[in-house]
């Protein structure tokens, strides 16, 4: 919606985001499995997840077909620094397109890369849950 946002207005929440120079088929399909991870979570785990996409080249990118087919996502960009300002605050050394999950207190705590099932994505994402107090 256009709205600028910051790391402080998903704190609280697990962050699942995709990381991405720009939008190729393999981000595509990361996606995917991202929205199919959160929805295969129980119905309370749910609102614990925030699906997002961290795009670097914004410029590049053709966000607004892609929102079409993927809606419940935080779509995340900025400037070259106010990116690497957001990936060093979560402990993310961006060397390749990878998905993250951020903990509730900004830190990194596992990725995957995109031959990661969303079934896979699902179960990382209750452990973690889990651990946090979530499912509580």
């Amino acid at each position: 919606d256009g709205t600028r946002r910051t790391g402080e207005d998903l704190r609280g929440r697990h962050l699942l985001v995709h990381f991405s120079l720009g939008v190729s088929d393999a981000c595509l399909l990361s996606l995917q499995h991202i929205a199919a991870a959160v929805d295969g979570l129980p119905d309370e785990l749910q609102p614990q997840v925030a699906p997002a996409l961290l795009l670097v080249d914004p410029e590049r990118a053709t966000v607004v077909p892609m929102r079409a087919h993927m809606g419940g996502l935080f779509w995340l960009t900025g400037s070259e620094v106010e990116v690497a300002s957001a990936l060093r605050s979560w402990g993310i050394d961006p060397v390749a397109a990878f998905t993250y999950l951020v903990d509730r207190r900004g830190r990194c705590v596992a990725y995957f890369d995109t031959d990661t099932t969303p079934e896979d994505l699902s179960e990382t994402l209750v452990d973690h849950l889990a651990v946090a107090g979530a499912c509580q």
